[in-house]
C-alpha cells in the first residue's frame, strides 16, 4: 500500500496589526492579564483559534477573557522608560472576584496586586498594616513612591 502525502497546517489568515506596534490584544499565557506582546503559544494562531484568543482592543480582550471591559493589562506599545508588569488599565469598580480585596506587593516586591498570592504571615495584624493598602495608588505610593 502507498500513502498520500499529508498537507501542512495552513498559515494564519489574519493580521496581527491593529495596534500601533503591530499586535492584537490577547490574554497572557496564564490568562491573568490582557497584553499585546508577542509571547503566546503558536497554536493560538491556528485558524480555528484566532477568534478565541485575539482581540482588536484591550477592552475587547478584557470583556472576552474576564467579562468586564477593564482588567489588568500590559501594553507593549506604550512608551515607558523600562518595561513594567504593572497593569496599564485603571482598576474597575465593578464587582469582580477580587472586589474589596486590599492591595499589597507581590512576592518579588515588583508590582502591587490585590491577588491572593502573598505570604500567609502577612495576615498577622502587625504585618497587615505594613503591607496592605486600600487602593492601588496607595500601594504604589507606599512601596515605590510613585
Amino acid at each position: 500500500p502507498t500513502f498520500s502525502p499529508t498537507s501542512k497546517t495552513p498559515a494564519p489568515s489574519f493580521s496581527l496589526a491593529p495596534t500601533p506596534c503591530g499586535m492584537k490584544w490577547h490574554p497572557n499565557k496564564g490568562k491573568t492579564i490582557c497584553t499585546n506582546d508577542m509571547n503566546y503559544p503558536p497554536f493560538w494562531e491556528f485558524p480555528d483559534n484566532v477568534d478565541k484568543y485575539f482581540y482588536d482592543s484591550v477592552e475587547e480582550c478584557c470583556q472576552g477573557v474576564f467579562g468586564t471591559p477593564n482588567c489588568p493589562s500590559k501594553d507593549d506599545c506604550a512608551p515607558t522608560a523600562s518595561p513594567t508588569e504593572e497593569p496599564s488599565a485603571e482598576p474597575t469598580q465593578a464587582p469582580t472576584d477580587c472586589y474589596g480585596r486590599k492591595f499589597h506587593p507581590n512576592r518579588g516586591f515588583s508590582i502591587c496586586s490585590n491577588g491572593m498570592d502573598y505570604p500567609s504571615s502577612w495576615d498577622n495584624p502587625e504585618l497587615k498594616d505594613k503591607y496592605f493598602y486600600e487602593t492601588l495608588e496607595d500601594c504604589c505610593e507606599g512601596l515605590f513612591g510613585t
